[in-house]
């Protein structure tokens, strides 16, 4: 493998994650929130929304610019990658994307006009990190894929030990269920009997148990990679399988040669491009829609992690 004191230190990375998504500051946020959920001037909401976006938009130009930011993206690979994986994409208009991230804003009122501000700032700025650049949602996907590469060493042994214990999970959760129909239909008559209830009760029951659970199977689903396969090329299965997430969100294609070209970067150990793309169509059904809460995720724990940091 490429030395790694070639590649961007733990430090670095992490520095280059947190201005990438560092939040509007909260004071505008709150301010802004305000006149959207509440104001009765339709022109004076869309002129909050407008402010918080540029607010939102001007921080992550000057993140991306920035030199701890530029000290990781100056890498010919990462330029080549992000090059190949953006070339076919249909570049909105200015107006057009400030148009769309503006409703989307002001579309909040809607479902959260009775609720207090407290309650609406977070779906805000949920909203205002949706709305963010695909070369900042690229960016930030791909550094931390490539941190957990070169600094977590353990990483697919744990995401796999998880995924194991998971599939154990959903059949208990799948015999759990099967059981509480079982004992919903049983009855005790007077003389010691066992009796059946209806068939539509006990479905009820099942039901009930299986809903409880499903969304929570489903994040997890979505949070965890696919089985990886051990071996001396794990790490650089996972990393692949990190930006074919990215790929497949961002631009609904894994972008195999992108994805090729980012295995060239410092530090990282290079594949032959025929294992590149197997590897690519394999995890293509994987990471059509993981994308999108791969992404929130990532900037959840980028943002709790440095501010649990700066309480210490």
């Amino acid at each position: 493998m490429t030395p790694l004191d070639r590649a961007p230190t733990n430090a670095q990375l992490d520095q280059a994650l947190l201005a990438l998504v560092t939040p509007v500051d909260d004071a505008l946020l709150a301010d802004c929130t305000r006149r959207i959920a509440y104001g009765q001037d339709e022109g004076l909401r869309r002129a909050a929304a407008t402010t918080l976006l540029a607010a939102h938009w001007n921080a992550q130009e000057a993140a991306i610019q920035s030199g701890v930011v530029q000290l990781v993206l100056d890498d010919p690979a990462i330029i080549a990658a992000w090059s190949s994986a953006s070339r076919s994409v249909k570049w909105l208009s200015g107006d057009h994307a400030l148009e769309r991230a503006v409703q989307s804003l002001l579309d909040t009122r809607v479902v959260f006009m009775d609720y207090p501000t407290e309650w609406i700032e977070p779906r805000i700025r949920e909203t205002l990190d949706e709305r963010s650049s695909l070369k900042i949602k690229w960016c930030v996907m791909t550094m931390a894929a490539l941190r957990e590469y070169f600094y977590d060493e353990s990483a697919v042994s744990r995401l796999n030990a998880a995924r194991v214990r998971l599939d154990e999970l959903q059949l208990a959760v799948r015999n759990g269920a099967r059981a509480i129909r079982e004992i919903t239909q049983m009855v005790i008559d007077e003389h010691a009997s066992p009796t059946s209830l209806s068939e539509e009760a006990a479905q009820e029951a099942e039901s009930r148990v299986v809903r409880s659970l499903h969304l929570k199977m489903a994040q997890l689903n979505k949070t965890l990679p696919p089985t990886i396969r051990q071996g001396e090329t794990a790490r650089e299965r996972l990393l692949m399988y990190r930006i074919c997430v990215a790929h497949g969100s961002l631009f609904r294609s894994q972008k195999p040669t992108a994805v090729y070209e980012l295995l060239h970067a410092r530090g990282v150990r290079t594949l032959d491009r025929r294992n590149v793309d197997r590897a690519c169509q394999s995890f293509a059904t994987k990471t059509k829609t993981r994308g999108a809460s791969e992404y929130r995720r990532l900037v959840e724990r980028i943002r709790q992690t440095s501010a649990g940091a700066a309480n210490l």
